[in-house]
Parts: structure tokens; C-alpha cells; sequence
């Protein structure tokens, strides 16, 4: 039987197979019961010279292979055999075959060939059918032999398909039954099934029409008759659509330079495995595209988080034409991968958007604009399209449903409206964990209008701008933690609630006057989840990310090696940073944000609500100095440093994040985490007294304190005069 229900995602080779105009499930010999066998025979051979076959040469082009709107397939795989692409043809005059429309931009097409037994006649597009799809070739002469079908379309039911493809590399003509199951969508739209291409037949054997989807209208809309009495786009007109919407892709999709800050240096902070999941790495710039939406403002499709959006220094738009224009940051938005800016004058030729259901521009002829920034050079190329199929996805939206999804295809429809565009989507189970090279989606405009029409109610608080000295300040509950185990999760009670210890974590330490103190908190607690209002699932704590403890415990035990392993692990302290997973969750919902914490005390479940709270200066995001001559860099103390050191909250001094190897300080015999309290006799409150006291020369005897002893670190006085290095932004250590 012929599938009725919308396609679903195929592979690569189907991909391909689909553009042979194979049916996904080839149709089925079926015994009717009604036409004998060799009257379906007699009807097949009827139609013999009714069939074609057209081969497409594929080549490449700059060095890419071809690729559709749906994706790439294996197109490369007939280059690289030397074989074309073979698709099955009716022909509807001795100069003019209906073909199944391949989709493939010209530039990816040497030759077109129809071939008809011994006979190959070169074909050129004469005209796209504007609501299926089908593609009317021109023939550079007329076949001899071939007979068109005389289709009349006032032949009623039942109707019979007669299918002519390829069915293991061996072409072959199927007779069967066609619409003769009815379907009615959530639409209201009644619909029968068929098989792709095939030309209808009435009980008689005459023609009525030809149906080139799956699924097409049960009273005969768009299928009956001639395809070439159908609603078609000629050639001269297509190519003017195809220029109209390269201008408009070129004045309404911009090229958007987004300047960054240097992300805090590896040498800094606590350490913390990182794969591909960390997002924006080492960017301080990117050129990413911006939809312009309205004369002044642009979406900006770059999928930064929070860390990343936090270095933000500036985002120019480059017009079509002029010089840049600099933009001022509005606010990303809390489910999609991008982000809106405002400019001061109005831009040009703004994006019109449409706002209809995408599902009603089903297989209609729609132009894709695949747009390429590299660099600075934009790489355009505009080809016809068809959105064959949609499915569900986040919050019940309708995308299309594509074989795979990039980042560079946007849709236009034939009146010049963006249909599509591409974007990462931000949803509740990744939004802790944002991959940066997530799938994209092809979202419609229709999701898009609420957000610009309210931009804060769609605003992630948490996902902006900063300043360099708030770049990296975490919020905080104000424990310290260890990760569970099986053991740990059955001796407190909470084997079942932490799948044996696979999630949640062991308050170990509640620092005084923290929320979690305010909130009853106490050591031996073990905390379970988060619950937000607009998440439907709760985030896990722990996992794995909170226990190092035995990396801290082997850091220790280094004694005078602490210098040699703080080489061999840049970024590791011997205390637990407060850049883990509770915080950067924390952070992410951001500051203000109501949320209720699920955690278990003696095996019981509790729950307490909590307002998410900026915590206070940690290690990684301290002032700090670096004195060059020295080879030094300090910083302030750190609550959790104070912690690890058990010093009191009022005592003074600064402490030694980086030692440069050779230096005058590593010569002396300071060494990485040591605490400098005093300075010649003098107490050092901060980095920046630490700077006066290297700054006024002479001779520095520094008062050394690390966790088990005092001790006192004398560095002689150099003829080089002192200076001063690079100040360091909080949560760097300058190179």
C-alpha cells in the first residue's frame, strides 16, 4: 500500500533515493481483486513511451560538493563513481517532461540529459510548478516515439497509479490502487494517498492527472489535468525571483561583527575538565548574521551564553552598503540561540517576515538563500526549495522536517517573505549545558513576532553584557560540597532519590551568613535538584562535577613539589573552586530568580524556596597584580581561600596565583598559593598595597604563610627599576 502519512526523516542514501523519485515505501504489487494481472500489464505497457528518464552530472563547485535544502545526501558518492542521477520523466509533449524537482542549484549540475531508448536529448528548466514538486523541462529537440498523455480531468473514480522508477537499480513500472484511502488533518484538509511521480488513470485507462507527493488533495486540487494547465513559474521568471531574493538576502540577512573581551586565562582559576561542551572557547570575535527586523533592529543569530555574552564590548552591523553601524545590546532571548540589538539610524530594506503557518506552504516553490560568512566575505547562492514534510517540536512548533539542518539556509517564498530562518534553540534540558555546536532548527517567523513584540518578557536576565570586573562573579548557595557514591548514598539514606549516588552532593562546609545558612542548610545535608516555574524538568546537582577531592588530596601531598605540579596542572587549586556546577547553574537562572531546592536530610526529602543571590568575590574573578620584573602574580583573598586556609575573615594579605618559572620571586623561593601578609613589616590589605610595597624599590622581605607554616621570603633588590606589568582584569592572570 502507498504511505499516507507525511515523510519522516530518511538517510543520506534515501535522501538521494527520494530525489529518484523512489516512494519511500515502494509501492506494493497488490492484488486488488479487482484488474486482472495482465490487464495491469497491458495498462503498464500502454504508458511505456509516456516514461522517460532524465540523468543529472553532478560536479562540485569551489571545492563543495552538492547539497540541498534538505542536506548534502550522497551526491559526492555518484561524482566519485562517474555515474548521474536518474530520474524518472513524464512527458507531457515530444518537447516538454515533468520530472521530479531535484532542488540542486545550477552550479552543481554539468549536464541534463532526457533519454528515451537509444535517443539522449539535452533539457534545460522551462518552468517550476508553483504548489508541487514538479519541474517542466525544455528539451533542445522533440523525442521521437514518446506519446503524452491527453489528461482530463472530469474523469471521475476510482482511479489507478501507474508508477515508474527504480527498484534495486533496475527500472520498473508499477500498476495499483491510488487514493482510495481518505484523510482529513487537524486542518480540516482531505487527503489521499498516492505514490511520486505517477500518472492517474480512471477505470478505463485514460489519464486525469499526476500526483508528485504522497499525500495530495481528494478532490483533485493541483493534480488533475495537464501539468502544463497547472500554476507555473517559467524559467524567465523563476530567475527573476531568484535575483529579487538575493537582493533581499543581501539588504536584510547582515554580516554582524560581535567584539569580545579575552575570556579569563586558563592559568587562573579552579580547575575543571573541558571538552566540546564549553562554549565559546577562546573567541574574541565572531561574524555571525543578523535579521533585520525592523528599520533599527537586527536579531543577531549567535549563540553565545552567558559567559560569552558577559565579554561583549561591542556588535557593528554592516550594512549592504556604508560603513558599519554600531549597535547597543538589547537582550538575548531565553529559548533561542540569539540575541537583539537596536542602531541609532535606520537601516534599508528590512526583512518582510511571514507570520502564516509555515505548513501551509507544503511543497509550494520557495527559494533558499544559503548564506556563508567567512570572515569577512560573504558567500551567497539563492536556489528553488520545497518543504516537503514538518514534524513537532519544542512547545508543539512546526519545523520542517529536514534530513539535517545548517546554519546557513534561509527561506523566501516567491513574494519575497523569509519563510525559515536557521538558529540553535535554548530549551530546559540544555540550557545548563549549551552545547555550542547543538543541532539547528529551521523556525518560521510565526515564532519569532511574539518575541519582537516583547522583547523582556522573552529577555534572559542572566545572558547579558557585563562589566570586566563582574565578568566572572558566580551566584552562590554558600556550601562546599563532595560528590556522592554508591556507599555515601546508602549510609545517608538516599540510594533510591540519587539513583545509588549517580546524582546529587554532600554538604560538606555552609559559610556563614550564606543563603543556604539563612535557609537551614547544614553539613551532612545532601542536595538533590532544582525547580524553576518556566522549566518543566528540574536540574540534577552533581553528577560527577563537585568531587575532586582526591585531586586536592594528591595536591597536597606534593609539599615542596607544589610549585612543579602547579606547572604540570594550570588552573588547579587545592581548594574546591566556586566555579562548579551548582553556581554556574545558579548563575545561569540568574540573579533575582525565584527557584526551589529539593534536597534530603536523614534520608528525608525537604524542599525550601530560594531567590538566586550574586555570591561574593571567589578566586577566579579577585583583583590582581603581576609585578614582570618579579615574575609575581597576586590576589586579593577570597572567601573560599579564607576558607582553605582557615584564616579570619579581618586578617590581611594577598596570595600568589601564578610564579613565573625563573623569575626573580621563584629564585627566592615563593611559590604558587603561598599568602604574603606582610610586606618589609608592613601589612598588605589587597593586590594593590602589594603593588605600592613593590613599587616604592628596595629591598622586599616578604611575611610567607602557606597552610602549615610561616616563613620569611627575601628578594634582593635589582638594579632594573621595578615598573609595573599589565593590571589584570578580575579572573585573568595577564600573560
Amino acid at each position: 500500500m502507498p504511505r499516507t502519512g507525511p515523510r519522516r526523516p530518511v538517510r543520506a542514501a534515501a535522501l538521494a533515493a527520494a530525489l529518484l523519485a523512489l516512494p519511500l515505501a515502494a509501492p506494493a504489487r497488490a492484488d486488488d481483486a479487482k484488474p486482472s494481472l495482465a490487464a495491469d500489464a497491458a495498462l503498464a505497457r500502454s504508458f511505456a513511451s509516456a516514461f522517460v528518464h532524465v540523468e543529472l552530472v553532478l560536479r562540485y563547485d569551489e571545492g563543495e560538493p552538492p547539497r540541498t535544502l534538505a542536506g548534502r545526501g550522497d551526491f559526492g558518492t555518484w561524482i566519485e563513481e562517474e555515474r548521474p542521477i536518474e530520474l524518472a520523466g513524464i512527458v507531457l509533449a515530444a518537447d516538454r517532461v515533468l520530472v521530479f524537482d531535484p532542488e540542486l542549484h545550477p552550479r552543481f549540475v554539468a549536464s541534463m540529459t532526457v533519454v528515451h531508448g537509444a535517443q539522449r536529448v539535452a533539457a534545460t528548466p522551462f518552468a517550476w510548478v508553483a504548489e508541487g514538486e514538479g519541474l517542466v523541462l525544455a528539451l533542445e529537440r522533440p523525442l521521437e516515439g514518446v506519446t503524452p498523455p491527453a489528461f482530463d480531468a472530469s474523469r471521475p473514480p476510482p482511479y489507478r497509479g501507474i508508477y515508474h522508477g527504480q527498484d534495486d537499480d533496475v527500472w520498473t513500472t508499477v500498476v495499483g490502487s491510488v487514493l482510495d484511502r481518505l484523510t482529513i488533518d487537524e486542518d480540516g484538509r482531505e487527503l489521499a494517498g498516492s505514490w511520486r511521480p505517477a500518472i492517474v488513470v480512471d477505470k478505463t485507462g485514460a489519464p486525469v492527472g499526476v500526483t508528485l507527493a504522497e499525500t495530495v488533495a481528494a478532490d483533485g486540487t493541483g493534480w488533475k489535468g495537464s501539468p502544463l494547465g497547472w500554476a507555473l513559474v517559467p524559467a524567465a521568471e523563476h530567475a527573476a525571483a531568484i535575483e529579487a531574493t538575493t537582493r533581499r538576502a543581501e539588504t536584510g540577512l547582515l554580516r554582524v561583527h560581535v567584539r569580545l573581551r579575552s575570556p579569563k586565562s586558563e592559568g587562573g582559576g579552579g580547575f575543571r575538565f573541558r571538552s566540546d561542551d564549553d562554549e565559546e572557547g577562546n573567541d574574541t570575535e565572531r561574524n555571525v548574521v543578523g535579521l533585520v527586523v525592523a528599520p533599527r533592529r537586527v536579531v543577531v543569530l549567535a549563540s553565545l551564553d552567558a559567559a560569552a555574552t558577559a565579554r561583549i564590548e561591542g556588535v557593528d552591523v554592516h550594512p549592504a552598503a556604508g560603513d558599519p553601524v554600531a549597535a547597543t545590546f538589547v537582550c538575548s532571548f531565553k529559548h533561542l540561540g540569539a540575541f537583539l540589538v537596536e542602531v541609532a539610524s535606520d537601516l534599508p530594506s528590512p526583512l518582510v517576515l511571514a507570520t502564516s503557518p509555515i505548513r501551509a506552504r507544503q511543497h509550494h516553490l520557495l527559494f533558499d538563500a544559503q548564506l556563508e560568512l567567512q570572515g569577512e566575505r560573504r558567500r551567497l547562492h539563492v536556489s528553488s526549495a520545497r518543504l516537503s514534510a514538518f514534524r513537532r517540536s519544542w512547545r508543539r512548533q512546526w519545523i520542517p522536517n529536514l534530513w539535517e539542518t545548517g546554519a546557513t539556509e534561509f527561506v523566501f517564498d516567491r513574494q519575497g517573505a523569509l519563510v525559515a530562518f536557521p538558529v540553535q534553540r535554548r530549551t530546559s534540558a540544555d540550557r545548563n549545558r549549551w552545547r555550542r555546536n547543538a543541532g539547528y532548527v529551521l523556525l518560521s517567523p510565526e515564532y519569532l513576532a511574539p518575541l519582537l513584540a516583547d522583547p523582556a518578557a522573552h529577555a534572559d536576565a542572566a545572558n547579558v553584557p557585563v562589566a570586566a570586573e563582574r565578568e566572572d562573579r558566580l551566584a552562590w548557595l554558600g556550601v562546599e560540597t563532595q560528590g556522592l557514591d554508591r556507599d555515601l548514598a546508602r549510609v545517608n539514606g538516599v540510594s533510591a532519590v540519587t539513583r545509588d549516588g549517580a546524582s546529587g552532593v554532600l554538604v560538606s562546609y555552609v559559610y556563614a551568613g550564606s543563603p543556604a545558612e539563612r535557609a537551614g542548610l547544614r553539613p551532612g545535608d545532601v542536595l538533590l535538584r532544582i525547580h524553576t516555574p518556566d522549566r518543566p524538568a528540574p536540574i540534577a546537582i552533581g553528577g560527577g562535577d563537585e568531587g575532586r577531592s582526591s585531586f586536592r588530596d594528591f595536591f597536597e601531598s606534593m609539599g615542596d613539589d607544589l610549585d612543579r605540579f602547579e606547572g604540570m596542572m594550570p588552573g588547579f587549586t587545592p581548594w574546591p573552586s566556586a566555579d562548579n556546577g551548582l553556581n554556574r547553574a545558579l548563575t545561569k537562572l540568574g540573579t533575582g530568580k525565584p527557584f526551589r531546592l529539593e534536597y534530603a536530610v536523614d534520608g528525608v526529602v525537604k524542599q525550601v524556596e530560594l531567590t538566586v543571590t550574586e555570591g561574593p568575590a571567589h578566586f577566579d574573578a579577585a583583583p590582581l597584580w603581576k609585578s614582570e620584573p618579579l615574575g609575581v602574580t597576586v590576589r586579593d583573598l577570597t572567601y573560599e581561600v579564607r576558607r582553605h586556609y582557615q584564616l579570619d575573615a579581618a586578617l590581611p594579605g594577598v596570595i600568589v596565583s601564578k610564579i613565573e618559572r625563573g623569575g626573580r620571586a621563584a629564585v627566592a623561593g615563593l611559590r604558587p598559593f603561598d599568602l604574603v601578609l606582610r610586606v618589609n613589616d608592613a601589612p598588605v590589605a589587597d593586590a594593590a598595597a602589594f603593588r605600592g610595597a613593590v613599587e616604592a624599590g628596595g629591598e622586599l622581605r616578604l611575611a610567607v604563610k602557606d597552610k602549615l607554616k610561616e616563613r620569611v621570603v627575601k628578594i634582593a633588590a635589582d638594579d632594573t627599576p621595578p615598573g609595573d606589568g599589565p593590571a589584570g582584569r578580575p579572573g585573568e592572570d595577564p600573560k
